[in-house]
């Protein structure tokens, strides 16, 4: 299995049962804020392995300009961040706690996931 299909799967994986922890002991309308919050973080997951991907096709051509790819592929997922963050707490109302902890649970798993690929390598 690639590592990036891997990385996005464990995410998931992971996000899903923060939620289905969520519902089972505070109920739906916690279980739904870990979803989302949760979700959040997979996107950024997703946007990370776009732009790593898109930053080596570039790095073949021009290596100087990978590097911008990189830095405006974080600006963005910065930028997804806060602003789902923000919608999901503030329009939707989401519960705090659970959006936020799924997030960094989340956000967690991709960061010792990738650690743990770069280790391998």
């Amino acid at each position: 299995m690639e590592g990036a299909t891997k990385l996005v799967l464990v995410q998931a994986a992971v996000v899903a049962v923060v939620a289905i922890a969520y519902w089972m002991t505070r109920g739906t309308d916690a279980g739904l804020g870990a979803a989302y919050g949760g979700s959040v973080s997979l996107v950024n997951a997703l946007l990370l392995v776009f732009s790593v991907r898109k930053a080596n096709r570039v790095a073949e051509r021009d290596a100087k300009q990978s590097v911008y790819v990189l830095y405006f592929g974080a600006v963005v997922r910065f930028v997804v961040a806060l602003v789902g963050l923000g919608f999901g707490l503030g329009y939707l109302e989401l519960a705090a706690v659970p959006v936020i902890v799924a997030f960094g649970i989340a956000y967690l798993a991709q960061m010792l996931q990738s650690g743990y690929r770069q280790q391998l390598a």
